[in-house]
């Protein structure tokens, strides 16, 4: 059994921290160092807990950093990492016992460098994809970015890694939605990858979370993400001929989710830093009205708020921002 490093970055996540902990000691694949990287956490509880965890377990280690972000933590926990492979967690999430003795399984078997498994987030409502359900199997390389590009696996916690692989590539550090651009430059290296239809990962929806947060300036590194992988994908011969709409996709997806999330932002107030977000949104928006229309991933309901909010930007704030305001009242 090779030596499994579990990074956790951890940032105030109080007591969720002792249920993460537990599910991770509580592995039947027990051939594993946990890592948390406190990333300057600042309340009591959480800061008692990691001490209180790393005195107690001998393959608990714990890393003190000022707070630099979730990437900056995952980087410092992959420097800190002695393991062959390596898997991420969040601190506020569980897994299933069985998770990384499957996914050890699977990479094994299959010598594949990644192996992915599926996620539940717990209370909240499912995840639905624009493609069909995937099946576990080996996927080439091209067929695990088509369906990376319409949602599956953006989250770099539901892997494992050969940990060779973050010698050439990193978290990007203060940007936010790395997961995403990590795994796309991941998959871009790999000639396959293993996938199990598994739920073993349990996302814990929470308030205050960075993916309930306002938008503000940093939302954007989303779209500096997926125009990267328009870019990449439009440049290789050998994907952009079976991949260009996927990638289309993803940029405008991307873009709308991005300009509704301005929109109900600005229900709690509107500021110049959104009013500037929304125009940039709208512009790329209107170059790509076209593609709007006849992408075929895109769906009926985010075709018709990427026209709207390119035709009429600002009677689409408003009516989104009065119909939500009546909904608040109402409740």
């Amino acid at each position: 059994m090779e030596l499994i490093s579990i990074v956790v970055p951890v940032f105030n996540t109080g007591e969720y921290l002792k249920s993460c902990i537990d599910s991770l000691l509580q592995q039947e694949y027990t051939n594993i160092e946990i890592i948390l990287v406190n990333d300057g956490s600042n309340d009591h509880i959480t800061k008692t807990i990691c001490i209180e965890y790393a005195l107690k377990y001998n393959n608990i280690i714990l890393v003190e950093q000022t707070n630099q972000g979730s990437a900056a933590a995952r980087n410092t926990g992959i420097e800190y990492a002695k393991g062959k492979y390596i898997g991420f967690v969040d601190s506020d999430d569980v897994i299933e016992k069985n998770m990384y003795s499957e996914l050890y399984k699977a990479i094994i078997k299959n010598n594949t460098k990644i192996v992915f498994c599926d996620l539940q987030i717990d209370n909240y409502k499912n995840i639905k994809y624009p493609d069909m359900p995937m099946k576990s199997g080996v996927y080439t390389q091209s067929e695990a970015l088509h369906f990376f590009l319409l949602g599956h696996w953006h989250s770099a916690c539901t892997s494992l890694y050969l940990k060779e692989l973050f010698n050439s590539e990193k978290f990007p550090p203060g940007e936010t939605n790395e997961d995403f651009i990590l795994l796309f430059r991941l998959l871009m290296t790999q000639e396959n990858i293993f996938y199990i239809d598994k739920k073993f990962y349990h996302y814990i929806k929470r308030e205050g979370s960075n993916t309930e947060s306002l938008a503000n300036k940093k939302s954007l590194d989303w779209i500096s993400h997926t125009t990267e992988v328009q870019s990449t994908i439009s440049k290789s011969p050998k994907m952009s001929t079976v991949l260009n709409a996927e990638a289309e996709y993803q940029y405008l997806y991307s873009n709308i989710v991005m300009g509704n999330k301005i929109v109900l932002s600005n229900i709690y107030g509107s500021n110049t830093e959104r009013d500037d977000m929304y125009k940039f949104i709208i512009k790329n928006l209107r170059r790509n009205f076209k593609n709007i229309l006849t992408n075929k991933y895109l769906g009926m309901k985010k075709q018709v708020m990427g026209v709207l909010m390119t035709i009429t930007p600002n009677l689409y704030m408003g009516l989104i921002c009065l119909c939500y305001r009546n909904l608040r009242k109402k409740r």
